[in-house]
């Protein structure tokens, strides 16, 4: 991640920190994170410089669970308020599509209506519709 990048991103990770201790280092934290969302290796492959795998998935698991996953993905779509971190639109949908598993249909369907695609594990099409079904809510 680029300086400039990690100017435009600190803000939002910092004002989401939750309780507990807080990251000695966050930036390589979420390096690490982007290494294994972009690279597609598994979690242990993290090069021994971005800090431990375990520690760099359980910070993603975390922002999948708290929320600030979501304020992301607002933040690298095309939103007229809230919109303009475009250098890290690939970065951040790839990370949230590494927990997809993790997120809420909810949150799956927010990311089709912003119209990130790549955040999302699969085609928009196999998503279901709510307006259409009489079991989702």
């Amino acid at each position: 991640m680029t300086d400039e990048e990690w100017a435009r991103l600190a803000p939002m990770l910092r004002r989401a920190r939750g309780a507990g201790r807080p990251s000695a280092d966050l930036r390589r934290r979420w390096d690490a994170i982007f290494w294994v969302a972009c690279s597609r290796q598994p979690w242990h492959a993290l090069p021994a410089a971005l800090g431990k795998a375990d520690t760099a998935h359980r910070a993603l698991r975390r922002a999948a669970r708290t929320g600030l996953l979501n304020g992301l993905l607002i933040a690298v779509s095309d939103h007229p308020v809230f919109g303009g971190l475009d250098a890290l639109r690939w970065r951040i949908c790839r990370a949230c599509r590494r927990v997809a598993r993790l997120l809420t249909m909810g949150q799956l369907l927010m990311a089709e209506r912003l119209g990130l695609r790549d955040a999302l594990p699969c085609d928009p099409w196999w998503l279901p519709k709510p307006h259409l079904s009489e079991g989702l809510t």
